[in-house]
């Protein structure tokens, strides 16, 4: 029963922040929750490093101001390749998903972006190659 009390005093401190509004005062909660539910320094870090990256490309400053363009116009305004775009959006839609998870966000308008990324297709093996494996 502590432990739900504790809880509802937490959930009142992070909407009192979303009231706020200030992005970078939620961030850091949400990477408080995120180190205090085990996740690895180097994991939070990569996070930080993607979406501090992200809110500047925007210039954002509140939750509110995130988007559907705003996702875009920064994936569009990367120089790197199609799977590090990949990576990144992956990254801001977890961490919009705990934005939403908090009720922070009211839609999950994030999981409608996809990209697509081109994967290599292997040659077929040589016969000889495929006698070697059965016959050693």
């Amino acid at each position: 029963m502590v432990f739900f009390r504790w809880e509802m005093h937490v959930t009142l401190i992070l909407k009192l922040v979303i009231i706020i509004g200030y992005q970078l005062i939620a961030i850091e909660v949400l990477f408080k929750q995120m180190n205090i539910a085990g996740n690895r320094p180097h994991t939070i870090d990569s996070y930080d490093y993607i979406f501090r990256g992200f809110c500047e490309t925007n210039k954002i400053h509140y939750v509110e101001e995130i988007t559907i363009d705003t996702i875009y116009t920064y994936l569009e305004g990367l120089d790197v390749s199609q799977q590090t775009k990949k990576i990144r959006l992956k990254t801001i839609k977890a961490l919009l998903g705990k934005f939403y998870f908090n009720d922070w966000l009211k839609g999950k308008f994030w999981l409608k972006i996809q990209i697509k990324v081109d994967t290599e297709v292997k040659a077929a093996a040589k016969e000889g190659d495929i006698l070697k494996l059965v016959t050693s």
